[in-house]
């Protein structure tokens, strides 16, 4: 383990936990509110709105289209890390469903129960070979079973942090035109700014810049090849936009969406409520076990119990030091100063 893992460490257990625990965590600041029956609500954007705060996270946007809200549309986003999971909820301002590997069900499982009971995600096995038009029609089922109208589908396929965009993928493409919806790009820099699971690293307070493109009607279209060219070249367009953007021209970014405006059934509601119950015994579990166990830990060194303790306290505070120290991108690279097109698959 290099000294820069070690140091940021402690950040990054504290974010991975934050993710972890983000229901209970959204409850605490009223954001999720599963004890209300009656009336409208958005778990699902209160969700993502909760872990913002706790990340104290900034957002700004670059002039141009708005987000796209009048029918379902299916918004191509670029995949970064861990944090695409809310931040992407953000940014489309919880009018759309996740589209998720069943491995990160595994891996945070205590929010992915309550989103999939919302039905705000589309688990999928990566991998696995499918019957396309199968996997089609179950993605028309959940959208129509949905609360929400759109879908956040990553045509990268993976994640990548790297300046340039990945080869992009032409499957969710082939949905969205053989359903002739609409589509929107949404680019959004420095995500990993905010939590690198490849890096081991959070950080706190960051700003995120995020650009729109014009929404595309697939239905204008005479062939996928000519709707995929329009997709990729847009792409192209925006990933330049965005990150060669001098962040002096955006401005803090003005969502219009409230949070409490979605028609949940009752038996979602009722569903959540019996959830998040055990789900938050479960957190305040986790805190007074943590605790215990320190204090049976110190009390098993006796009069050396300081050094842990005092070490651990330098430890966490380098940490969190480093961690809220602003991270900006490096400047442009040739490619996104001229907008040179990636590769097509």
């Amino acid at each position: 383990m290099s000294l820069g893992i070690f140091l940021n460490f402690p950040a990054f257990l504290a974010g991975a936990l934050i993710l972890y625990w983000s229901v209970p965590l959204g409850m605490i600041l009223g954001k999720i509110k599963p004890w209300r029956i009656s009336g409208r609500r958005d778990d699902a954007y209160g969700w993502a709105l909760g872990l913002q705060w706790w990340f104290r996270v900034k957002i700004l946007s670059l002039p141009g289209p708005p987000l796209y809200k009048n029918s379902t549309c299916i918004y191509l986003c670029n995949h970064r890390s861990w944090a695409d999971f809310y931040l992407d909820v953000l940014m489309t301002e919880g009018h759309a469903q996740m589209l998720s590997r069943w491995a990160v069900a595994i891996v945070f499982p205590m929010f992915m129960i309550a989103v999939m009971n919302i039905r705000s995600v589309v688990l999928f096995n990566r991998g696995r070979k499918k019957d396309h038009e199968e996997f089609n029609r179950l993605i028309d089922r959940r959208i129509a079973a949905s609360p929400v109208p759109g879908l956040i589908v990553y045509p990268e396929g993976h994640r990548s942090t790297k300046r340039e965009s990945l080869t992009l993928k032409k499957g969710m493409l082939h949905y969205v035109y053989s359903r002739k919806a609409m589509t929107q790009i949404i680019i959004t820099a420095n995500k990993e700014a905010v939590i690198s699971e490849k890096k081991l690293l959070a950080r706190f307070g960051q700003t995120i810049l995020v650009g729109f493109g014009k929404p595309i009607d697939a239905s204008k279209f005479s062939s996928f090849d000519d709707f995929f060219k329009e997709v990729q070249r847009d792409w192209n367009v925006q990933w330049a936009r965005v990150y060669g953007a001098d962040w002096a021209d955006a401005q803090a970014h003005q969502p219009t969406t409230p949070l409490y405006n979605r028609r949940y059934p009752t038996g979602i509601k009722a569903r959540s409520a019996l959830i998040s119950a055990p789900v938050f015994a479960a957190f305040l579990a986790s805190i007074y076990l943590t605790i215990v166990g320190l204090l049976r830990l110190g009390r098993s060194l006796g009069s050396s119990q300081i050094f842990l303790y005092s070490g651990l306290l330098v430890w966490v505070g380098v940490s969190f030091s480093r961690a809220f120290k602003p991270v900006r991108l490096p400047p442009p690279s040739r490619q996104q100063r001229t907008g040179s097109p990636a590769r097509v698959s």
